[in-house]
């Protein structure tokens, strides 16, 4: 097995695993989830140029004698991240102390400073570490704001 293979292996692995945490066990942390809101998604033609590069990887192991192995692991990261850029959507998930934001917690009681833009982004800056959160629409930040007011 080449250091290539295992480093495909690899990383298919660690997206599998993200994908888990991400839709299943980040809900049973902290407690009860609440409320879970869908966000705007961002950056999906670095995502989508990304999965490209891998299927023109794909291609040119299939056609220059390159492992099957290698190129099944290339086809798996293709559809990976074609999983990551059209099925997964960000959320935003409300918990008793505080919320899940980027598979980061944030309590409520470290958030410093909050920031409304016009276009509907929410900037929370906790910890010196500032988050950006994208909402489709409105209604979303009225659904939010007792959890924020209430703490």
């Amino acid at each position: 097995m080449s250091l290539t293979t295992l480093f495909l292996g690899g990383y298919v692995v660690l997206i599998v695993l993200y994908l888990i945490y991400d839709t299943f066990i980040i809900d049973m942390l902290k407690g009860k989830t609440s409320l879970t809101i869908q966000l705007r998604k961002r950056n999906i033609m670095d995502t989508l140029i990304f999965a490209a590069l891998f299927l023109v990887i794909f291609i040119i192991t299939l056609f220059k004698g390159g492992t099957m192995t290698d190129a099944y692991l290339l086809l798996a990261l293709t559809v990976l991240y074609l999983i990551l850029s059209f099925v997964r959507q960000p959320k935003i998930r409300f918990k008793k102390e505080g919320f899940f934001y980027g598979n980061f917690f944030v309590r409520y009681d470290a958030i410093d400073q909050m920031n409304l833009a016009e276009d509907g982004i929410l900037a929370i800056i906790a910890n010196t570490r500032r988050h950006l959160i994208y909402v489709r629409n409105m209604d979303d930040l009225e659904r939010m704001l007792p959890y924020f007011t209430r703490q």
